[in-house]
């Protein structure tokens, strides 16, 4: 527990304020006054409470991680949210650190949770956020913990000591930690645009954030794949889509613009756009006609220098510059000829390099549907060399596939349990019981409604779906960030969802319309029931039989 021992050296030089925190967050009962403001909120000194409480987990003896995933039980964590609050009651809210977090494993152990799930805890890009914060999706450097979790009050201690004392406490306490790592985009100002600009896709500015992807002339929405390629490109929306596109500025024009960005006066894409006007594509779904806006925030790998062998019968490729399409996203359905290794092994080394440096015990892969096959295993052969027990997780949906992610060398998929909205159907139970992997139990997800809200507040009916979706063999059940808090407000809209499911808070709510993923957000802490209790105990219960 090196890091752990530093960042408790740390805290005992810090000078800590006097904030409010929730009652509940005070588990080792240390010494604090009551709010006098708001119910279930107390007073204490934050130098004080962080480190008697990491005192107390160097203290106790170390528990036993659990083995496989028959008694697993996940918890969604996203960290600047789940340690988040209005620590100085000015009704503006502070994100969480790692250090708040190490403080409030003791909360995931008393819920019986024994695996850890962090959303993506990189670095993460400033180019056009889609609200007053950064997404944790939007990721600038994959290598570097981000600043935002790190605690102001340890001084000398870098963001990453802070990540690995989380990782060191929570394997203390018998958790396993997994990782949610994004492979397929990155954020429009990722650090390797600097040296490598051409493994990026680049479009004339003026279309930057009003990008619209190619549809075809039928406009129903579908699933790129070779039945649909040549319609795809043969669209009248074809030409417009492919004249956004433009070349990687020269050598010469580059030079230039680092010499100018090194001054530190503008960003990277400000200067660029400014001296060519060119900016790194916008991203956008890899499915046609889709009703999604652009993703504003995050940009595409260029995986390979030149588009598949069918594309290139469809399109005169040598008078374009380099593009990208829906094929060219969903590189597994349309591998081409020139991949980008470089770039390839910079990848496949990267979950490798958290296991080594902080003993990382799992990981889910955004978009791995979407990488090249054969990039795919070499980021799965790369984890079984170093860790030949690491759990993966795929975000496959369907339990009929779960035979093929088995084949890829993962170890459970994500199911579709969120999609049946609390009604644990015989269909759902059947399709979990048949998978040829586990699926995870989950009632909502930090892209979904929250169950809370679907099932209309009724606390005794989530209860009783939960106990019945805990209960379903072949399953592993998953707790999301603030579904024990009876949480109300979604993180993202990303599945099951639309604008309008950002504002079901009341208008005078000051987290009315935000989503954790873009905005600053806390949980809803200062909730007084059982909810919390109850679900220890089913999950208690499905261990005992």
């Amino acid at each position: 527990m090196e890091n752990l021992k530093k960042v408790y050296n740390a805290l005992l030089k810090a000078n800590g304020r006097n904030i409010y925190i929730p009652a509940r967050w005070n588990m080792n009962k240390l010494p604090c006054e009551p709010s006098k403001r708001r119910e279930n909120e107390i007073i204490v000194n934050e130098q004080t409470f962080f480190a008697e409480a990491i005192k107390k987990i160097m203290a106790a003896p170390a528990k036993k991680q659990v083995a496989g995933l028959a008694d697993a039980v996940i918890y969604s964590m996203l960290p600047r949210t789940f340690a988040a609050w209005d620590f100085n009651q000015k009704d503006k809210v502070e994100g969480g650190t790692l250090l708040g977090c190490i403080v409030l494993l003791p909360w995931l152990k008393k819920l019986n949770i024994n695996i850890i799930y962090l959303l993506p805890v990189f670095e993460m890009g400033l180019e056009a956020k889609k609200g007053e914060l950064s997404s944790p999706y939007s990721i600038k450097d994959i290598m570097k913990i981000a600043p935002c979790l790190h605690s102001e009050l340890l001084y000398g201690i870098t963001p990453e000591e802070e990540f690995a004392a989380f990782c060191e406490a929570a394997h203390h306490m018998g958790f396993k930690i997994m990782l949610d790592f994004v492979f397929r985009t990155c954020s429009r100002d990722n650090v390797l645009v600097r040296n490598h600009p051409d493994w990026f896709y680049w479009i004339d500015e003026k279309y930057a954030l009003a990008l619209r992807s190619p549809g075809t002339d039928d406009g129903q929405f579908q699933i790129v794949g070779h039945d649909n390629i040549a319609a795809l490109y043969g669209s009248k929306d074809m030409p417009r889509f492919l004249d956004y596109f433009e070349y990687p500025p020269t050598a010469e024009q580059w030079k230039e613009i680092l010499e100018q960005y090194d001054e530190g006066e503008k960003t990277l894409s400000e200067i660029t756009a400014q001296k060519t006007g060119k900016v790194v594509l916008t991203g956008f779904a890899d499915t046609i006609n889709d009703p999604q806006p652009p993703w504003t925030d995050v940009t595409y790998y260029k995986y390979y220098f030149e588009p598949c062998d069918e594309v290139k019968a469809l399109v005169d490729i040598d008078s374009l510059p380099p593009f990208l399409a829906q094929d060219g996203i969903k590189c597994s359905v349309f591998p081409a000829n020139k991949p980008n290794k470089e770039l390839w092994e910079y990848i496949a080394g990267v979950i490798p390099y958290y296991i080594n440096k902080f003993g990382l015990d799992g990981a889910r892969i955004d978009m791995a549907h979407a990488l090249p096959s054969q990039l795919g295993a070499d980021i799965i052969n790369n984890i079984r060399a170093v860790k030949p027990d690491f759990l993966l997780w795929s975000e496959e949906f369907s339990p009929k596939r779960a035979g093929l992610a088995k084949a890829q060398g993962y170890d459970f998929i994500l199911g579709d349990c969120f999609g049946y909205l609390g009604k644990i159907t015989a269909k759902f139970t059947e399709g979990a019981v048949k998978a040829e992997i586990p699926v995870t139990a989950a009632l909502e997800t930090p892209d979904t409604p929250r169950i809370f809200y679907t099932m209309k507040k009724d606390e005794k009916a989530v209860l009783q779906a939960m106990e019945k979706a805990f209960g379903v063999e072949n399953t592993v059940p998953l707790i999301n960030c603030g579904q024990e808090l009876c949480e109300i407000q979604p993180m993202n809209l990303g599945l099951l969802n639309d604008e309008n499911g950002k504002y079901v808070l009341p208008k005078n709510d000051p987290q009315y319309g935000r989503l954790a993923f873009f905005d600053p957000f806390k949980l809803n802490w200062l909730y007084d029931g059982d909810m919390p209790e109850k679900t220890a105990e089913i999950i208690n219960k499905r261990r005992s039989k």
